[in-house]
């Protein structure tokens, strides 16, 4: 019986059957990968995000930009599956409309600096800035 077999078989305890907890699907292509067994991704799987995420305020506070992009650079990677994205109209017109939408929270933010349109702003930026990634992502993907 496979690994994936046994961690969804039920068993059965005093006539009530209950379920195995289940290992999340993607533990077994990521523990074929790693050469470990889904259980130890599994284990893992609830943390890495939080120390990740840990990491990357780590650096934002030394401020050292260079070695956070460096650590984000193979996820970004893996994210993309190490194929740029098409450059197309649609991609085009999506950067468009979001650097216009960045430009009307920041000028909102310039009338009235408050709370909320400092929130918007930081969202609008945050959003332009991920665009124009995958933007000079497809970019370097086109044939020169």
């Amino acid at each position: 019986m496979t690994a994936q077999a046994n961690a969804r078989r039920a068993w059965h305890h005093e006539g009530k059957s209950r379920s195995v907890p289940k290992i999340a699907r993607v533990c077994y292509p990521v523990a074929q990968e790693l050469g470990c067994q889904p259980k130890t991704v599994s284990h893992y799987l609830h943390e890495i995000g939080r120390i990740a995420a840990a990491i990357v305020r780590g650096y934002h506070r030394l401020g050292d930009h260079v070695a956070k992009d460096a650590f984000l650079r193979e996820i970004k990677a893996a994210d993309h599956g190490d194929v740029p994205p098409a450059l197309t109209n649609s991609l085009l017109l999506d950067k468009s409309e979001i650097d216009a939408q960045e430009n009307v929270a920041r000028d909102a933010y310039e009338l009235e600096r408050s709370p909320g349109s400092r929130d918007t702003l930081i969202r609008r930026l945050r959003k332009e800035a991920t665009l124009a990634t995958v933007l000079a992502d497809a970019l370097e993907g086109e044939p020169a």
